[in-house]
């Protein structure tokens, strides 16, 4: 089951919360994710209780409550990004200040303007306030209870280091001492609040992805009463058992069998399939499908809530914000240096004492070295380095949602393709007209004129055709029959046309239908569609419609392949498409999976291990995007696909995969070495400290150091 949590301020909460789910008695498995904001349990019925599940959380300051509706939990969202927004503007404004006086005292600058250094100080240290005392009071509060949890991570030795800074600070300004170091605090609470700003956004596009997705469906149904009365009802009025009749060129609304009627059916929102379905009495339909010819009664199985497309939204709030295996591997150093460095802090404070030094001289070196570990190279190692390469990525048309997908795109070693709209251009184009007895012009006028004010993908590729060509001067369509495979078309001269499939075609009683297949093309089109043409029962020729590839398809599939990356084709199309795209850009056939389902997808990907990226442009593959360790929206793809990507390209085409890619291994090891630096740095001035002491500048600079190790390296241009 899946539950909301509210008061989550950051990942860390998440990490406690999930702490204290685990220790719930009848809990099998839980997995909390601060960027759905939602935890996901599984418990045996036998052993678990709700209270108890309820109550632990709510101890620790957080409230379950069933899974919150969109809008409710954008609004929270957006009180928390207001709130945070207005802590970041106080800590900027005033930890300039705060900084400014600092770096007087650090580089002496206060005897070069005359003014008194323990006023500078004094001024440093109050400009802090601000700062430390309202913009770091959330961070505070998640180290508390992370620390209550038992997982203290970033939050709790960030929390230690500002006040240790501050109580420091005034410490020695009451000793008439001007060795402040408030400016480390007010740096390091104003960068965890950028970090906490990010991950709130990435939570809201979450949201958007999974609102956009339901806001697709109708929220009304026309329910037939026994009287053959049709009202329109909301949807939550709509229950199993019921019949609901679907005009032609309406969504469906539920999940249901088709009673009576049959029809085509646009699928493509659920399965990605360019063609669409025909579909007859008995058969099972789906919400979110497109009923394109003719109307429909059906017999409601699944109501909302339960359909196939909810489904989706709750998978995809089970599969949002992976956290970045640097981001883990900061926490974890986090959680091993807070008992390290109050040990070592406490063991100063011992050794100092026991060599005859006075208390508050100990107490001063136990403090210094408390200050001097304070993790601000391991809190800004990774969002700078994720700033800055996201910056140059930008300027490239390629856009990275959050330091996770980065480092998922750097790391993946698999990566699927979705067909149509990614590795193709999506729209159907006419390559072949066939005529017998009219010349092609006159037969494609005939044709576009049947099919004109038509919403179907192949109705528009003819009537584009015909437009391309010149043919503007169709006739009226009055007298037109939409059928489930075919039109039937009366011209003004009284000529009955039929255009459709060969099958239907003959159960019209038209005879010697040429069936032979198209001819090989020295081009790059996938078979797509077929429309034969009849007039008065004899057959009168065929049009051939084509699915064209992209032209920098294979050289950027060439390219991942030289790499050492798996390629594979996994699309909701039927299996000749499929297999004649994956020939002509050179997948092996045991990597090509074609007529899958958004829940196929995401199996087929699992099977592939945890470094995989799905490339897509479709709704119908949002659920996969969500799941695949990093998702890439192609340029053009569907808005919902796009806010549910980590990757998005913006310019350019398959080709700038590669682009991204090699951008995200290089901001990956940029984020490598400072967590390096970083970590080394704090454990050896630990080390060095407590053997031979520390007085305040040295602290001072030790701490500087290090920011500013990481700050230049994170700067750094990255290689083209």
């Amino acid at each position: 089951m899946i539950f909301s949590v509210r008061g989550m301020f950051c990942a860390s909460c998440a990490m406690a919360v999930q702490r204290v789910i685990e220790k719930v008695p009848g809990v099998l498995d839980t997995n909390v994710n601060f960027t759905s904001g939602a935890a996901m349990v599984r418990w045996d019925p036998e052993s678990f209780a709700f209270k108890s599940l309820f109550n632990r959380v709510h101890a620790l300051g957080y409230e379950l409550s069933p899974l919150l509706d969109s809008s409710e939990l954008d609004q929270s969202l957006l009180a928390q990004a207001s709130r945070i927004r207005l802590q970041l503007i106080i800590g900027t404004f005033f930890g300039m200040w705060s900084m400014l006086g600092s770096w007087m005292l650090y580089f002496g600058m206060d005897a070069v303007t005359g003014i008194n250094a323990l006023w500078v100080g004094w001024a440093a240290t109050v400009s802090s306030l601000p700062v430390i005392l309202y913009s770091g009071l959330d961070l505070y509060r998640a180290g508390w209870k992370t620390l209550r949890a038992g997982v203290p991570g970033m939050d709790a030795l960030v929390s230690l280091g500002v006040w240790g800074s501050l109580l420091l600070s005034i410490w020695n300004l009451s000793r008439g001492s001007a060795a402040v170091y408030v400016d480390a605090a007010t740096m390091l609470v104003t960068f965890l609040l950028i970090g906490r700003l990010i991950e709130i956004h990435a939570r809201k596009h979450n949201l958007v992805a999974i609102d956009a997705l339901r806001q697709l469906l109708p929220e009304t149904a026309r329910l037939v009463r026994a009287d053959g009365k049709k009202d329109l009802l909301p949807l939550e009025n709509i229950q199993p058992g019921a019949l609901v009749y679907v005009q032609a060129g309406e969504r469906i609304p539920v999940d249901g069998i088709i009673e009576t009627g049959s029809s085509q059916l646009d699928a493509s929102l659920l399965t990605g399939e360019s063609l669409p379905l025909r579909r007859e009495a008995g058969e099972p339909v789906h919400a979110g499908m497109v009923n394109l010819q003719s109307p429909l009664l059906l017999r409601v199985e699944k109501s909302q809530g339960e359909r196939r497309i909810d489904t989706l939204g709750l998978r995809m709030l089970e599969l949002f914000g992976a956290k970045s295996s640097m981001s883990k591997m900061a926490e974890r150093f986090m959680r091993l240096l807070l008992p390290v460095v109050c040990a070592v802090a406490a063991l100063a404070l011992i050794r100092h004492l026991w060599m005859g030094m006075a208390i508050d001289y100990a107490l001063l070196a136990s403090l210094s070295v408390l200050v001097a570990a304070c993790p601000c190279a391991v809190g800004l190692a990774l969002p700078l380095a994720f700033s800055a390469g996201s910056a140059r990525a930008s300027h490239a048309g390629i856009l990275f949602r959050d330091p996770a997908s980065v480092e998922a795109l750097a790391r993946a070693r698999v990566f699927a393709f979705d067909k149509t709209g990614t590795l193709t251009t999506g729209q159907l184009a006419i390559t072949k007209v066939t005529s017998t007895r009219l010349p092609p012009d006159e037969l494609i006028r005939i044709v576009a004129s049947a099919e004109s004010g038509v919403a179907h993908p192949v109705a528009n590729a003819i009537v584009s055709y015909a437009q391309s060509q010149g043919i503007n001067d169709l006739f009226p369509a009055d007298n037109v029959e939409r059928h489930a495979a075919g039109v039937r078309y009366v011209a003004p001269n009284g000529a009955v046309w039929l255009l459709g499939t060969a099958s239907w075609l003959a159960q019209q009683s038209v005879h010697d239908i040429a069936e032979q297949t198209c001819p090989a093309l020295n081009t790059a089109y996938a078979p797509s569609a077929i429309v034969h043409i009849s007039c008065n029962g004899q057959w009168e020729g065929r049009l051939d419609l084509h699915d064209h590839i992209r032209d920098s398809s294979l050289a950027a599939l060439d390219d991942l392949r030289t790499q050492g990356c798996q390629t594979l084709l996994v699309t909701g199309d039927h299996s000749a498409a499929a297999h004649w795209v994956g020939k002509e850009l050179a997948f092996t056939p045991q990597h090509i999976y074609a007529a899958c389902d958004p829940d196929e997808k995401v199996q087929i990907l699992q099977q592939h291990g945890q470094d995989t990226a799905f490339v897509g442009d479709g709704v119908n593959d949002t659920l996969v995007l969500a799941a695949a360790g990093c998702g890439v929206a192609i340029n053009g793809a569907n808005p919902i696909a796009v806010t549910a990507s980590g990757v998005v390209i913006t310019k350019g085409g398959v080709e700038q995969i590669v682009r991204a890619r090699h951008l995200a291994s290089h901001i990956l090891r940029r984020v490598r070495q400072n967590l390096f630096f970083s970590v080394i740095y704090n454990v050896a001035i630990v080390g060095l400290f407590f053997h031979i002491g520390v007085t305040p500048l040295a602290a001072a600079i030790a701490m500087c150091l290090s920011s500013l190790t990481v700050i230049g390296n994170s700067m750094r241009p990255l290689a083209p």
